[in-house]
C-alpha cells in the first residue's frame, strides 16, 4: 500500500500546483472600424473559485485581423468580458481563442 499511498500524494501535489483551467473558442465576432465591441464568455460551472488569468489571442487571418486587438475586463469566477477593437478597414468578422487559469 505504500506505493498506492505515493502515488496519491504525488497527484495531489500535481493537481494542486497546476491549479484550475478552462479555454474555448470564440468563432466569428463582427467588427466595425472604431467602434468597441464586446462579448461575454462564461466559464463551466464551479471551475474557478476566484478570478482566473485571462489570455486572448486573434484567430482570423484576414485583411482586417491586423487591425484588430482583444482585451479582457471584468474577470470573475464565472466569467470575463473580450472586448474587440479594429482600428481600420471595412467591417468583418474576427475570432479568437481564450484561456483562463489559476496560478
Amino acid at each position: 500500500m505504500d506505493g498506492d499511498d505515493v502515488i496519491h500524494a504525488l497527484a495531489t501535489a500535481i493537481d494542486t500546483q497546476l491549479g484550475a483551467a478552462a479555454s474555448g473558442t470564440i468563432a466569428s465576432i463582427s467588427s466595425s472600424p472604431t467602434v468597441f465591441m464586446t462579448v461575454t464568455i462564461t466559464f463551466p460551472a464551479g471551475r474557478f473559485t476566484s478570478a482566473p488569468v485571462v489570455v486572448v489571442t486573434r484567430t482570423a487571418s484576414n485583411a482586417a485581423a491586423a487591425s484588430t486587438s482583444f482585451s479582457v475586463a471584468g474577470i470573475t469566477a464565472t466569467g470575463a468580458t473580450i472586448g474587440v477593437y479594429q482600428s481600420a478597414g471595412s467591417a468583418s468578422t474576427a475570432g479568437a481563442n481564450w484561456l483562463a487559469v489559476t496560478v
